[in-house]
Formats: structure tokens, C-alpha cells, sequence
């Protein structure tokens, strides 16, 4: 069977949110944070506020200052109700990022695709939003203050997302062929093309905390990601297909979002119950 190199599924943000969201639960170790952010991009530097640009363990440093840590402290108690300290923002075309509505975040956001957010430490109700920007030196955080509330995360389980990926390529396929059958004669099935895609569901460099059903998710996320990415280099008339693919991006984001949030749930449920 054919297969195309597939290089661009993997979402940096989301694997740096994870391994952020390990380090500041106590899920894995500051080496082990380190070194996974040497693969996500790095290295990786911020501008704080005052114009000093700081990298690796300095901004780390940072973030453990102005960042509120659940479950630290001697006698501390986890909240099973607690949301998670750590959210991860998507946006792409049609889809706009998950905070407020014309702040410097959000556009930061929407230019980049994605934003990690953090309660602040200090001061309830404040968020600390990191904006990524890839470099050919590394990458850079582009920190910036929003006050809450936030706009809500897509109200999805697992399952639920799992399911509406699973439904979203099902659709995307059948309006392919129904609207485009002249358009994509001599292309091969994006699926085929594809293949087994076993290079891209290993999913390298995932926390060993992160539970099994959001890294399914993780996983099918990928897959379909792949898809979209042959299915958008399919020739001239790729684009004839971006009608049928963008609503198919938005679910894979909420994919990704979601598992995310449920990683920290689970966490906080399970130090609740230890």
C-alpha cells in the first residue's frame, strides 16, 4: 500500500499543556518536563512584562510563581469539584479561540492556533495565556493577562468527542464523494494514502500519567489530522474540498481540547480518593 510521509499532526500545544499540566500536579519531574520540551519545539522562551526574556528552567521558575498549584503543601487536600488549573485554546477558520472577545490573547491566539491558559496564582479570576510563536530558533511564548470568566470548553466526555470524530470523518467522506465525484478522479482515498498510520498513533513523548481513554482520543485526533492533511494535498483540487474538511478540523480541536481537560479531572479525582 502507498503511504505518505505524514510530519504535522502532532499538536505542540497540546503536548506542552500536558506536560505542564504533569509537572505542576506532581505527575512527572522537572527533568522529565524538560526534556519533553526540547522535542515540543524548543527551546522555549517568554517575554515577561517587564521586557526580560527568560528560557528553559528560568521560565519554568516563572510560571511555578504566578501559577496557582493544586495538591502542594504540607495538609494539602485535592477539591474533587476543582476545575483544572491548565486549559488548552484552539481556534482555526470559523472557529474562534475560547477567551474574551477582542483582548491581545484571543488575536494572539487565533493567529497562532492555540493558547495555553492558567489560573494565576495571585489573584482569582485572573488567567495567565501563553500564545505560542515557532521560530527557526525555537519557540516563543507570548504571555499576555485576561480577566474571567472564560468561555466555556466544549461540554464533551471521551466518549463523546471519540464518537463525533468518528461521525465528522463518515460525513466529510460521503459529502466528498457526492459533491466532488469529477473534481477527485485519478486521487486516491485520503485513508489509503494514509495507511496503517502506525508512525503517527505511537504518540511520542506523552506523559505516563495521562489516563488511556484520553490518549485513545489523542490518537484518533492524529489519525484524522492525517487524513485531513493528505486530503488537503490531493492536487489542484484540494480545495474544492475545504467546505466539507474545515468542519471536520473544528472536531478534531475539540478533540484535543477535551482531552485535556479530562487528563486534570482525572487527576483531581484521583487524588481526592488516595
Amino acid at each position: 500500500m502507498e503511504r505518505t510521509s505524514v510530519t504535522s499532526v502532532r499538536s505542540p500545544a497540546q503536548g506542552m499543556s500536558l506536560w505542564l499540566a504533569a509537572w505542576l500536579y506532581g505527575r512527572c519531574s522537572y527533568d522529565e518536563l524538560i526534556d519533553a520540551m526540547a522535542d515540543l519545539g524548543g527551546p522555549h522562551t517568554t517575554t515577561l512584562e517587564w521586557g526580560d526574556t527568560v528560557e528553559g528552567a528560568e521560565f519554568l521558575r516563572f510560571l511555578r510563581k504566578q501559577v496557582s498549584i493544586p495538591l502542594s503543601g504540607p495538609g494539602a487536600v485535592a477539591n474533587p469539584e476543582a476545575e483544572p488549573i491548565l486549559r488548552l485554546v484552539m481556534s482555526g477558520p470559523g472557529d474562534a479561540p475560547a477567551l474574551p472577545a477582542g483582548s491581545y490573547a484571543a488575536g494572539a491566539a487565533a493567529r497562532s492556533g492555540a493558547a495555553i491558559v492558567l489560573t494565576d496564582a495571585a489573584e482569582p479570576g485572573l488567567y495567565q495565556v501563553l500564545a505560542p510563536q515557532s521560530l527557526d530558533s525555537g519557540t516563543r511564548w507570548h504571555r499576555y493577562e485576561v480577566d474571567g470568566p472564560l468561555p466555556a470548553l466544549p461540554h464533551l466526555s471521551p466518549g463523546e468527542a471519540d464518537l463525533a470524530l468518528s461521525d465528522a470523518v463518515r460525513s466529510a467522506a460521503k459529502l466528498v464523494q457526492q459533491r466532488h465525484p469529477v473534481s477527485l478522479r485519478g486521487v486516491r482515498s485520503p485513508r489509503l494514502t494514509v495507511g496503517a498510520l502506525s508512525d503517527v498513533l505511537a504518540i511520542p513523548g506523552m506523559p505516563d500519567d495521562v489516563p488511556i481513554r484520553a490518549q485513545r482520543l489523542f490518537a484518533r485526533a492524529d489519525q484524522v489530522d492525517a487524513i485531513l492533511e493528505v486530503a488537503a494535498n490531493a492536487g489542484s483540487h484540494s480545495h474544492a474540498l475545504d467546505p466539507e474538511l474545515l468542519p471536520l478540523r473544528r472536531t478534531v480541536r475539540a478533540a484535543r481540547i477535551v482531552g485535556v481537560d479530562y487528563t486534570q479531572r482525572e487527576w483531581i479525582r484521583q487524588a481526592a480518593t488516595a
